[in-house]
């Protein structure tokens, strides 16, 4: 598949299956090379990842929507317990952080950078986010991208031991392909890209 292509095809696809049309082995190979070729302003790599599957990706999503259905008004809870019940419907959610010691050493060294530093963080961790979702759809797998940050970071210490310094950024639930979303309406290209 061309690269064009892949833009094309990556959506964000909510209803997920708990398989995947390659392997597992593929899938972790694949957001393994993201993680270590993902671009980083001054080559500080504080681009972090948690790959969640089986249990530990079903808990997070459990606990996640326990959590939110007892805090959020009436008129939202069957709405929200519908999303949480997609993402645990799904093969896997790879957690992406930042490291936010890597920034500030950086920050030290180069104070006169601080803004750049932290806008470059989100930055490079979006070009991250971006190559997995684009090679997830490049093999045929389906993702969304969330932020349920604040509820996510509450739920996760059940499940394992996370660095203080790793600040959650996105949650990206990930499986087989249940059904395709319609197509988008696009503003038109002309009023996007100008060449002069």
């Amino acid at each position: 598949m061309k690269y064009n292509d892949i833009l094309t095809v990556r959506r964000s696809i909510y209803e997920l299956e708990n398989r995947l049309p390659v392997s597992e082995n593929t899938v972790i190979g694949i957001i393994g090379d993201c993680v270590n070729f993902t671009p980083s302003a001054y080559n500080a790599q504080s681009q972090r990842v948690v790959l969640l599957l089986g249990e530990n990706h079903r808990k997070l999503w459990r606990d996640t929507s326990e959590y939110l259905t007892s805090t959020l008004p009436m008129d939202r809870i069957d709405r929200v317990k519908k999303r949480m019940d997609n993402f645990i419907d799904a093969y896997g959610t790879v957690l992406f952080f930042d490291d936010s010691t890597v920034t500030r050493e950086l920050i030290k060294k180069f104070p006169a950078s601080e803004k750049n530093f932290l806008t470059w963080a989100e930055q490079q961790n979006g070009m991250l986010q971006v190559n997995v979702w684009n090679s997830l759809a490049a093999m045929e797998i389906g993702a969304n991208l969330q932020h349920y940050n604040e509820a996510v970071e509450k739920m996760l210490g059940t499940i394992m031991d996370i660095p203080q310094s790793w600040r959650l950024v996105a949650q990206m639930p990930f499986g087989a392909i249940k059904n395709r979303p319609d197509p988008k309406d696009k503003v038109p290209l002309t009023e996007r890209f100008l060449i002069k």
